[in-house]
């Protein structure tokens, strides 16, 4: 990192967590006062985190912290040290946008706080040939040889692989599966695998060295990786780096990493008659695996190397310390004045706690009570004809893209009135839920596409006559590039029905005043004011073609109406009334804007 230099903390080996926040904090001080520094780095939230918050606090050190985070494991004691460490922190780098997501979900942290710097794999990573050393000690000659490489523990989710994998060498006995790595799983797994009869089968390589982890990457025809939760899933992109296939979880950060059909597939780690079928694919098509592994270390190459996670690091500590100095210093700033008695923090945190977690509570009980199969929020199962406001802009003749269709609520609803339509997504649990709604409802004229909406998209020029992107934007980085994709495909003049966040209703000045987190969303990257918006829209090529319109009214008690929705739609309808007619008296309190927008000439 140029124009940086670190001073690493003395620490040895086997020192605990309990005894690091006690015993490092006077070391910091020591490093603070010679050689000194600018920034405080905290490599572990548990670890370091507590010790550094300590030190500044109790040698008022003049410098802001950054913590880094890979992933949340479940451990009862993360919302009193990682919780606490990361609101107390200035930033917070993770390698994944899951990461982020789940931190923010589980630990209520702000999603601010945090700085996607994904991962990197070194270049040396790289196609070879098969390795004869490796051939000849496990005996794979003519065999397709797949692989899992990491350590052997509950979360990968490998009785379930060698179960996936009796079912694949029954169709494929030439087939063969390396597992490669040690974990207190080994013993247990090779017990299953003798019960199994699948010792010819599966290969149990135990611990691997650093230095012999290519030879097993080229040692491979194509990775198996079911893993149930990764906060990055390094395995997996030095497996792409290699140029192989894979067959992945579809849980974690892994979606981020794999394109799915494009580098390999994505799967439900709890199906595993998916989970055999991509993998017997992927081993009796030698074409379709060069195909795949090719695009992985093309993927790879562009967005997983060190040297671009070093370059977003460094931007991340250079605009903390621009912050830090440009700001008031802690430990505290003051309280404004505009709190008024009738709205002390504690009670704005209070309601502000209940409003964010009834979303999810009525998003629950709407399946808990029987009102739908899927987990879906009731204001897509009441009447309400401003939600579907974007549906009397269409014509039967229009070829319409829905970006980021999440579960197809919209994409359905449209397909019913237009020509054909195409619906976008990165999540693939949110698009099965989608196309069962197709199916159910027997829908021929919707196609459904996982793809990651911040790359390019993958339709020609001119595709389609309009572009829904409804309450997507907000979720997106970067923004304008994704605009500039739709410029692209609209058909002009193009119509674009766009909907985001209004960041400043009185709610939300309130609770910003308060000092708490006033996304209506921790996974927001951005929410605007009117103003802002139409820039963003214009900086992508777009202006409207109408008035900005309102939403419905922003509530404090949102989420208690959302909750009564999971019990009673009927109610939850009156109630979604009200805030639509206060929202038509008071558009500047709308939760957000809607506007159809036309392509710029």
């Amino acid at each position: 990192m140029p124009n940086w230099t670190v001073h690493r903390l003395p620490i040895g080996r086997g020192l605990r967590w309990p005894v690091a926040a006690l015993l490092l904090p006077p070391y910091i001080r020591r490093l603070s006062e010679r050689p000194g520094f600018d920034l405080l780095r905290a490599h572990s939230l548990r670890f370091i985190g507590p010790a550094a918050l300590m030190a500044r606090r109790r040698y008022r050190l003049d410098v802001p912290i950054v913590a880094h985070h890979h992933h949340l494991d479940a451990d009862w004691l993360n919302p009193f040290i990682e919780g606490p460490v990361m609101r107390g922190v200035e930033r917070v780098v993770v390698g994944s946008e899951f990461a982020a997501r789940q931190a923010a979900e589980q630990l209520g942290v702000p999603r601010d706080k945090f700085t996607v710097a994904p991962y990197g794999v070194d270049r040396r990573f790289r196609r070879g040939p098969r390795p004869a050393p490796l051939v000849a000690r496990w005996g794979l000659d003519d065999a397709v040889v797949a692989l899992f490489l990491g350590g052997l523990k509950s979360r990968k989710n490998l009785f379930f692989l060698l179960d996936a994998w009796r079912d694949v060498t029954r169709a494929r006995p030439d087939a063969r599966l390396v597992i490669a790595g040690s974990g207190p799983l080994l013993e247990p797994l090779r017990r299953r695998a003798a019960a199994q009869g699948q010792e010819r089968e599966v290969v149990f390589t135990g611990y691997v060295p650093e230095a012999e982890k290519i030879a097993y990457y080229n040692l491979a025809d194509l990775l198996l990786f079911p893993s149930s939760m990764e906060g990055f899933g390094l395995t997996v992109a030095e497996a792409m780096s290699c140029g192989l296939p894979v067959v992945v979880s579809d849980r974690g950060s892994l979606p981020e990493l794999v394109v799915d059909g494009e580098g390999g597939f994505l799967v439900d780690p709890s199906d595993r008659d998916a989970f055999v079928r991509r993998a017997l694919l992927l081993c009796g098509d030698p074409m379709l695996r060069r195909k795949l592994g090719t695009a992985n270390a093309e993927r790879v190459d562009r967005f997983f190397r060190w040297d671009h996670c070093a370059a977003a690091t460094a931007r991340a500590y250079e605009e903390v310390l621009h912050e830090w100095r440009a700001s008031p210093r802690r430990p505290a700033r003051r309280r404004s004045a505009s709190v008024s008695a009738a709205w002390r923090r504690p009670l704005i945190a209070a309601v502000d706690a209940v409003n964010r977690r009834g979303k999810g509570v009525g998003v629950r009980l709407v399946k808990y009570t029987g009102k739908s199969r899927h987990f879906i929020h009731p204001k897509h199962l009441v009447e309400a004809p401003w939600h579907d406001w974007y549906v009397e802009h269409l014509v039967p003749s229009d070829v319409l893209l829905d970006v980021g269709c999440a579960n197809g609520a919209h994409t359905v609803r449209a397909a019913r009135r237009v020509r054909s339509v195409v619906g976008v997504d990165y999540d693939v649990g949110q698009l099965r839920v989608a196309a069962a709604t197709t199916r159910a409802l027997g829908l021929r004229n919707v196609r459904l596409l996982a793809w990651d909406l911040t790359r390019s998209f993958p339709f020609p020029d001119a595709s389609f006559d309009v572009v829904l992107f409804l309450d997507v934007i907000e979720h997106l980085h970067p923004r304008v590039h994704v605009l500039t994709e739709i410029r692209r495909v609209l058909r002009p003049p193009g119509r674009l029905l766009v909907s985001g966040p209004n960041r400043d209703t009185s709610w939300r000045r309130r609770l910003r005043e308060a000092g708490l987190f006033a996304f209506s969303d921790p996974d927001h990257k951005i929410e605007y004011t009117r103003e802002e918006f139409l820039a963003e829209l214009a900086a992508g090529g777009f202006e409207p073609a109408g008035p900005v319109m309102p939403v419905v009214y922003d509530t404090p008690w949102a989420g208690m109406i959302d909750a009564v929705g999971g019990l009673s739609l009927g109610l939850y309808a009156r109630l979604s009334r009200w805030k639509r007619a206060a929202a038509l008296r008071r558009p500047a309190e709308s939760t957000g804007f809607r506007v159809v927008a036309r392509v710029v000439p």
